[in-house]
């Protein structure tokens, strides 16, 4: 059975970290553990919002173990994160459906409200991507692997060495944290 959940990108874009942060730092670290996202960092991520219905991100094709990796663009300081992903279809019409993986950064609200959006990577750059357009995501399996233990317990380092958890109710980024499982 394949699950349609429709949304739209997100009409005021994101804050323009994701595209230099993925492709230099993020995504050659992802790709160490899991190779089928080689290609995919070149292109940014796909903010889609407004997903009817809700998608359950409680569970994933792979969760990473926690990655190091130091921030290009934006003062995000040198972090520590799992990542949850997700093999998808995606559509934005008129175009056909891609290829493509929905990323679930431990330190992004997206990560962890259901009724919230989702970032998506692709190989192939999209060119019907235009802010506000309406666009489907595509799921043909059930998803089996349950969020690790400890997800949403990032660390920053400082001073070099030392880290420092952040509380998941404490960060700046989540937008709702009343869904966030504790």
């Amino acid at each position: 059975m394949i699950t349609k959940i429709d949304g739209i990108i997100r009409p005021e874009g994101g804050q323009g970290l994701a595209r230099e942060n993925y492709k230099k730092a993020i995504g050659p670290a992802i790709i160490k553990e899991f190779s089928a996202l080689q290609n995919c960092w070149n292109h940014g991520t796909i903010n889609v919002d407004f997903l009817n219905p809700p998608l359950r991100k409680s569970f994933a094709d792979y969760w990473t173990t926690r990655i190091r990796w130091e921030a290009v663009v934006g003062d995000l300081g040198i972090r520590h994160e799992k990542y949850g992903l997700i093999k998808i279809r995606f559509e934005c019409p008129p175009a056909g459906q891609y290829d493509a993986w929905i990323v679930m950064p431990e330190g992004h609200s997206y990560s962890y409200n259901e009724n919230g959006g989702v970032e998506i990577v692709s190989e192939t750059f999209i060119p019907e991507v235009r802010r506000g357009a309406a666009c489907a995501i595509y799921i043909d399996h059930k998803p089996t692997e349950p969020r690790p233990g400890h997800f949403g317990g990032i660390s920053i380092e400082i001073d070099g060495n030392k880290r420092e958890i952040i509380p998941v109710h404490k960060r700046r980024l989540l937008e709702n944290p009343t869904v966030v499982p504790r």
